[in-house]
């Protein structure tokens, strides 16, 4: 009985402890590295735009995460602290239209992809997400912004890393800005069809 009760207070600490843990200060490194992710995942969309024959669920379900990261990568600059979770990121963005484009509507998009049984050659339903992207591109703009307006109210980015994070985001826009031409490409020549 003395070990059961032993067993039930370890666990219930460690469950108190873990539950403690779901927010945590981000490092410079980690912060470059979260949006080192964002554009390896850009890059990787055009990459796959560009293969025989695209995967535009695959493009859409990247997307998404280059989306929840740069919202992550905002709340880090509000409030120090790095939330796990997508629902808690996309609750503690200021900008709802935000929160419900990205976080909400892709969010059903990108599950759709990810996890649902779906018919792949189905270009009409894929063309439709394309064009909700293309559509909602200046979202992308906003996070981005957004980014830049507050890496000064991080206290554990150092102008060093802010530095290299304004050139990251510079990066990020332009090789948006190439996937976004190329997905317009693709609904015009869907189009004549």
């Amino acid at each position: 009985m003395h070990k059961l009760l032993r067993i039930i207070i370890l666990c219930f600490t460690a469950l108190l402890l873990a539950s403690c843990c779901k927010e945590q200060v981000v490092s410079p490194r980690e912060y470059c590295d979260l949006l080192l992710k964002a554009k390896d995942f850009l890059a990787f969309c055009c990459f796959v735009l560009d293969s025989p024959k695209p995967y535009y669920g695959q493009i859409i379900s990247r997307l998404y995460y280059v989306y929840f990261t740069l919202a992550r990568l905002i709340v880090i600059n509000k409030t120090e602290y790095d939330y796990y979770g997508h629902e808690m990121v996309w609750k503690k963005i200021e900008d709802k239209k935000i929160e419900y484009v990205y976080g909400k509507e892709l969010k059903k998009k990108r599950c759709k992809y990810d996890y649902d049984s779906i018919k792949i050659d189905n270009i009409k339903e894929q063309l439709n997400d394309i064009i909700f992207i293309v559509d909602n591109k200046c979202l992308f703009d906003n996070q981005i912004k957004m980014i830049k307006n507050t890496l000064h109210d991080n206290p554990n980015l150092t102008e060093e890393s802010d530095e290299k994070c304004i050139m990251l985001l510079e990066d990020m826009g332009v090789i948006h800005q190439t996937l976004i031409s190329k997905l317009t490409d693709c609904i015009r020549f869907y189009a004549k069809k």
